[in-house]
């Protein structure tokens, strides 16, 4: 019996630690959702229990970013508060916001902080502008919304364009946006969302290392802290949905498969959309991103 129990002990002792797998620095990149605002507000948003799904699967990282902003003290304590989120900020330039947008900044940020994968999120505060502020049923403002998916495209591009993007390496991870709660704006918001998709499958088909990720449905209708951010339980359902997006680029051996199509009850798209979303589908099957 102690013979048995040492050989026990010692094979135990010996077993090589898990193998560690490398991500390199991560910019969560958008609005105040990525800040983790709200009413209240949830400190670290999705970036917090991010870290430590992240963290709890083997991954070693850098969040990276010129803001420190809405910290936990599992972040700071970890040095892990950096991040590229901006209250109010929206896609591009726009007279209500002036340059409190991403595609003015981008360049800045991206120059110093060298990401392997960005996180974006960003259209929100595009969607909201676009209808009166007294929130009626008037229609959306057109140039506002309907080309805020031209917009999200340019800097999609400026990010990840094989000649001219400003980091073409790293793996950009495009998320559509959660609902409003405001039934008049998520009509706003499901017809931006499927330009997000659009956009996505656009710079996939030019060789761009771009992925989409379904935020509007991974985050429940009822996990929001107000019309526009969600409470606790949302941020960690979207850090779930990033969780199994890097995942899905970072280990393909892992078997995990982003969502690539989006319609949520929304009219069913172009059947010319739909035939280029199966055979991206097809395509990421046999390869990895």
């Amino acid at each position: 019996m102690r013979f048995s129990l040492a050989i026990l002990f010692i094979f135990a002792w010996a077993r090589p630690a898990a193998a560690v797998i490398q991500l390199g620095n991560i910019m969560p990149l958008g609005d105040s959702i990525t800040v983790g605002l709200g009413s209240p507000s949830t400190p670290g948003g999705y970036r917090d229990p991010l870290y430590t799904l992240l963290t709890d699967a083997g991954y070693a990282f850098n969040f990276v970013g010129s803001q420190m902003t809405n910290p936990t003290p599992l972040l700071s304590s970890a040095d892990q508060t950096a991040n590229e989120g901006h209250a109010g900020a929206t896609i591009a330039y726009t007279s209500e916001r002036g340059t409190n947008d991403l595609q003015d900044n981008v360049a800045d940020w991206i120059a110093a902080a060298d990401p392997n994968y960005i996180l974006l999120m960003i259209g929100t505060n595009d969607v909201d502008l676009a209808y009166p502020t007294n929130y009626t049923d008037s229609p959306a403002d057109p140039a506002l919304l309907g080309e805020a998916g031209g917009r999200l495209a340019t800097l999609i591009s400026t990010i990840s364009n094989p000649a001219t993007g400003l980091d073409p390496s790293a793996h950009l991870i495009v998320a559509s946006i959660p609902q409003i709660g405001i039934a008049t704006e998520d009509v706003g918001v499901v017809e931006y969302n499927r330009a997000v998709l659009a956009d996505v499958l656009a710079a996939r088909s030019l060789g761009e290392r771009v992925t989409f990720l379904d935020g509007y449905e991974a985050v429940p209708a009822d996990d929001f802290s107000d019309d526009l951010h969600p409470d606790a339980a949302g941020y960690s359902a979207l850090a779930a949905g990033w969780f199994h997006a890097i995942q899905s680029i970072a280990d393909p051996a892992s078997g995990i498969q982003v969502s690539t199509i989006f319609v949520p009850e929304a009219p069913t798209p172009p059947l010319a959309l739909l035939a280029l979303a199966f055979a991206l589908a097809f395509a990421r099957r046999r390869s990895p991103v």
